[in-house]
């Protein structure tokens, strides 16, 4: 789509939906702009909008297969096992259900991968895996010979072979130490990687060991800009990262996510983590704080979606208050993005950091972003006693509002009939003080959902229809699809089968157009109750 990450939120949106609707072509013009949106959405590029977790990644499978049929394509996913549950949960998705296309997904991985997911992989048609072993003898002699100097150098080839064990970066990082060394022998090779990496950073000249740390606090990869905001003493980086890329520590890329900087990445994570452990630690804060001010600066309107990357360099910086409310904007990314665990894990780092003090109304809604997130995970015990319970005493107006709703919704799924409405109508009362009718309608069909539970099937009508008839129409959601739905099967109940299917279709067309899968199915589901007690049962069947 040709986007940059200096690009701004409206150029990027809109090259967004140009590029979808490009590879959708005519014949996908009526679904484009939803996939365009979910895409948003899974990128940090959106705040619209709460689609459920499949329809996106329906729509990711729909990009995937385009990108395919225009031209055979790889997808290359690398290091996965630091990728969070959700990611691999979409890598799966796409490798078990893309078929319709010419794509390959690659993914690399250390083994640890399959410690914490060891059922990863499983069941997808036409996986190959591949482990790669210690090259054998004659191979790693190969990569040596072709690595050192033409000349040789002062250390026996096979105490190099002998150290490398048959590993071939640790070959190379071997022979880029030793060719560095050629006039004198090293009394003893290192034994680690991580050894032979420092080796050859103290064998570096100071101008360029110092832009090799500088780029370790930016990350994998970085740009001269950022390096001249931390270095700040007008000392030029070009001709260093000329050097350290022909030393072979670095590599420019082809292109760039910057309009007008070239790009870098370190050759290997390890050498960005070595360089970046020889800071001292007093230095360090400082540092992170010019990358995070520079960043800020070049994502522009667009620094939301960088939440938790500015999280990360404005913690490093020893300045709480900021890393929190970049921590809480990232998980609210993460939450609607269905990656609900990260956002949990998100939400606790900015608690943690706000109940030492800071913002109050941040800390608010950090845990009712993690109440959210804990329900929407099942985690309802949770979500009450570490959350609700400490909100509740504290907060008024809306946030009251919305923590006696999760309450009530929470009890509703443990099974307490009784909590859920007294916490259903503590909700309506506060939302009409308030003056807020989005929550009232909220309270209203909990209520209803409540007493359709109790089996009050009449007072589950009123109070359902009384939620839809006030619900504004600019909030509509998933939650308003489901009321409709739940008025359906009220009418099925009592024998009204023409308004059942006539409002069951209702909230199955919301659903659809809400992307919310759970209204979506119940509707349909309860179409087909109603055209049955209709007798009509072909028709019934389709629907079901």
């Amino acid at each position: 789509a040709g986007i940059l990450e200096s690009d701004q939120a409206p150029t990027v949106r809109a090259r967004l939906g140009e590029g979808v609707a490009g590879l959708l072509g005519p014949e996908g013009s009526d679904e484009a702009g939803d996939v365009a949106d979910h895409l948003a959405i899974l990128l940090g590029l959106s705040s619209h909008g709460s689609p459920d977790k499949h329809p996106m990644f329906l729509s990711a499978r729909r990009f995937v297969e385009a990108l395919g049929r225009e031209r055979p394509t790889v997808l290359l996913f690398e290091d996965v096992h630091w990728a969070e549950p959700p990611l691999l949960e979409l890598i799966q998705f796409l490798a078990a259900r893309a078929r319709e296309a010419p794509v390959l997904l690659v993914t690399t991985a250390r083994p640890e991968l399959l410690d914490v997911s060891p059922s990863w992989g499983g069941g997808i048609p036409r996986l190959h895996s591949m482990t790669l072993e210690p090259l054998p003898e004659d191979d790693a002699r190969a990569l040596a010979l072709a690595l050192l100097p033409a000349g040789g150098t002062e250390v026996p080839i096979e105490d190099l072979l002998r150290t490398g064990g048959g590993n071939p970066l640790f070959i190379e990082e071997l022979a880029a130490s030793v060719s560095s060394q050629a006039a004198e022998a090293p009394a003893s090779l290192p034994t680690s990687i991580q050894g032979i990496i420092a080796a050859r950073l103290d064998a570096l000249p100071g101008a360029e060991r110092a832009v090799l740390q500088d780029a370790s606090v930016i990350g994998r990869f970085f740009w001269p800009g950022a390096l001249e905001a931390i270095r700040r003493d007008g000392a030029a980086v070009g001709e260093a990262l000329d050097a350290l890329e022909l030393k072979d520590f670095i590599r420019r890329q082809p292109t760039s996510r910057l309009t007008g900087e070239p790009e870098f990445l370190f050759k290997h994570v390890l050498i960005r983590e070595v360089a970046y452990a020889t800071i001292p630690r007093a230095q360090r804060p400082a540092r992170h704080e010019a990358v995070a001010r520079y960043l800020e600066q070049a994502a522009g309107d667009r620094a939301r979606e960088s939440a938790s990357l500015l999280a990360h360099h404005w913690k490093a910086a020893d300045q709480p208050a900021k890393a929190a409310r970049y921590l809480v904007a990232a998980a609210d990314l993460a939450s609607r993005a269905w990656a609900k665990q990260e956002a949990i894990a998100l939400y606790s780092e900015a608690v943690e950091l706000l109940e030492a003090g800071g913002d109050r109304e941040l800390l608010e809604d950090a845990r009712l972003g993690r109440t959210r997130s804990r329900i929407d995970t099942g985690d309802y015990t949770k979500a009450i006693v570490e959350d609700i319970d400490r909100l509740l005493p504290t907060v008024g107006g809306r946030k009251r509002a919305l923590a006696l709703m999760a309450r009530s919704r929470a009890a509703y799924w443990l099974g307490s009939a009784e909590d859920a409405h007294v916490f259903a109508e503590q909700t309506a009362d506060v939302a009409r003080e308030a003056g807020d009718v989005e929550l009232e309608a909220r309270a209203l069909a909990m209520l209803g959902e409540v007493a359709a539970m109790d089996g009050d099937l009449d007072a589950s009508l009123d109070l359902q229809g009384r939620a839809a008839a006030i619900w504004p129409a600019d909030r509509r959601d998933a939650e308003y699809a489901y009321a409709w739905t739940q008025i359906a099967v009220s009418n099925y109940w009592r024998g009204e089968f023409e308004t059942c299917v006539r409002q069951a279709r209702e909230g199955y067309e919301r659903g659809l157009e809400y992307s919310a899968v759970y209204p979506a199915v119940n509707g349909a589901a309860h179409v087909g109750l109603g055209l049955t007690g209709l007798s009509r049962h072909e028709e019934a069947i389709e629907w079901f």
